[in-house]
């Protein structure tokens, strides 16, 4: 379109020249003559604006561009000349994510910083980011273009899910082992006495047939580690529930110190970072995955009812763990109808108020 439209513009400047031409040939008089001359200068005059090269241009970006879904933000690009550079109208476009470019007028090669609003992007990881930089004259008349593709990625993690903070004190009270420091019957040692031990720990007998104060140790119960396991199977649910587990795991993150497992199309694997998110995708089939052991294993899936292949897994880790399900998709949903649920109850009476 843009093509034909440039073209279009082309033609209508050779039909203007061939028209004056033919004028002046015609009537040969003075001001047909000046108005030829006119003419040719002013196409002559916009020729000149685009004698600068589009290679002269250097655009760089952030390597890398962390963002989350469904938000806006603002994506710099730079843009200077390595050399001396002129063009009386310049535009730098995003084609792939920004609709509206960003124009600047008499445009002599400074260092511009340009910042191009992105919204609506879907999760996922975007590589070598696309840049169209158009040169023109004052009106439009001719136009070159130069793509550029710079060695960036935008990383869009899941959206934001308020709701999901309901959510995490339950967890974290759930989480915390109530066995951890408790003492058991089992007596792990003796020694002697020292100042500051409990009476109560004090074994008589033994001290009645040593002569001196002796007191029993006893084992206590440890904690067992907690381990956060993603179950990400592909089907219709697979982005609620990788949302509202990404949400729930960011608020966590500063505040218990968890290992978290990813079962995705990738395998299974211990989280090294948040990337991970961007470019997650559901499994068909069960990948190998880790054999845990002696530990507190908790499992958020996308379905109250697991399938075949859940029910065989959780089988296999409960002869030697303790596992517990969480729901997401539903947990989730019950959370906004409860949070929607707050928000117009506390809306009623302020409109009450107004309506009296």
């Amino acid at each position: 379109m843009n093509r034909l439209k440039q073209g279009g513009k082309f033609f209508l400047v050779l039909l203007g020249f061939a028209l004056l031409t033919a004028y002046a040939v015609i009537f040969n008089n003075t001001s047909g003559w000046l108005l030829w001359l006119f003419y040719v200068g002013f196409i002559l005059l916009n020729l000149v604006t685009l004698v600068f090269p589009l290679r002269q241009l250097q655009l760089t970006v952030s390597e890398t561009f962390w963002t989350q879904a469904g938000t806006t933000f603002l994506l710099p690009v730079t843009v200077k000349s390595r050399g001396w550079f002129w063009v009386p109208a310049f535009s730098v476009s995003l084609p792939q994510h920004a609709q509206q470019p960003i124009f600047r007028s008499f445009y002599h090669g400074q260092r511009l910083t340009l910042n191009f609003p992105i919204e609506g992007l879907q999760r996922g990881i975007y590589p070598d980011l696309s840049v169209l930089v158009t040169a023109g004259d004052w009106f439009g008349l001719f136009q070159k273009s130069r793509k550029y593709v710079l060695p960036s990625e935008l990383v869009v993690l899941p959206a934001v899910d308020e709701s999901m903070a309901q959510f995490v004190p339950r967890l974290r009270k759930e989480q915390q082992m109530t066995l951890f420091g408790e003492r058991t019957a089992e007596i792990r040692n003796h020694r002697e006495y020292h100042r500051g031990d409990s009476l109560k720990q004090i074994d008589w007998k033994l001290t009645a047939r040593s002569r001196q104060l002796m007191i029993r140790e006893y084992q206590e119960k440890q904690e067992s580690p907690v381990v956060f396991i993603f179950w990400g199977e592909a089907g219709p649910f697979f982005e609620t529930q990788l949302r509202a587990y990404f949400n729930v795991q960011q608020q966590l993150a500063g505040l218990l110190a968890i290992q978290q497992y990813l079962v995705t199309a990738a395998g299974g694997e211990f989280l090294q970072g948040d990337r991970v998110f961007a470019a997650a995708k559901g499994f068909e089939q069960k990948p190998e995955l880790f054999a845990f052991k002696n530990k507190t294993l908790l499992v958020f899936t996308g379905s109250s009812q697991p399938d075949t292949q859940l029910t065989a897994q959780i089988a296999d880790w409960e002869r030697t763990n303790q596992v517990k399900l969480y729901d997401l998709v539903s947990l989730s949903h019950s959370l906004k109808t409860r949070t929607e649920a707050t928000a117009t109850q506390e809306k009623t009476p302020a409109e009450g108020r107004e309506e009296r």
